[in-house]
């Protein structure tokens, strides 16, 4: 990674990792990984970061795990490789199911016991304020619930489809 463009790319995903409470160095893997035309070990992305291997080893775990890289099946030696998910709907839908979603559920949740606890209280400010984030959150549900029906089918490799 040794462009202007790569670099500034870089440090824009290391500053979105840390405003999605990840760290610079999730974002720095990433682009790595963005801007190589093959698969990366582990190794290599550590060694690019600045990174001890236990660190990357650890930050890659959870980039795959939010779908942002992939791991690949380890060869004959034994290494672990990386590239960059396939789909980039993918990694939005990942982000809406078991982040965005989970988030407003909860917030739902808390909006509901606070209304209910306004009322006992009788307080018709807080009635107010929990009913407005009740109609704010069933509106952002309706939001999602339409982002995600709009999220194309791709196609696989090999055949059928993905969601």
């Amino acid at each position: 990674m040794g462009s202007a463009g790569s670099a500034e790319a870089s440090e824009k995903l290391a500053r979105l990792a840390e405003l999605t409470g990840g760290t610079p160095s999730a974002g720095r893997l990433w682009a790595l990984l963005w801007f190589s035309d093959r698969p990366l070990s582990l190794e290599e992305l550590a060694d690019r970061a600045g990174l001890a291997k236990s660190g990357a080893s650890i930050t890659m775990r959870r980039l795959v795990d939010a779908r942002l890289a992939r791991r690949l099946p380890a060869g004959p030696d034994r290494r672990s490789f990386y590239t960059v998910a396939d789909s980039p709907w993918q990694v939005v839908e990942h982000w809406l199911r078991v982040s965005l979603v989970p988030e407003l559920e909860l917030l739902g949740g808390a909006a509901d016991a606070g209304l209910a606890q306004a009322g006992i209280e009788d307080n018709p400010v807080l009635v107010e304020r929990f009913t407005a984030w009740q109609g704010f959150l069933a509106g952002a549900n309706q939001i999602v619930a339409r982002i995600l029906d709009e999220i194309p089918v791709e196609p696989v490799p090999g055949g059928g489809e993905r969601r």
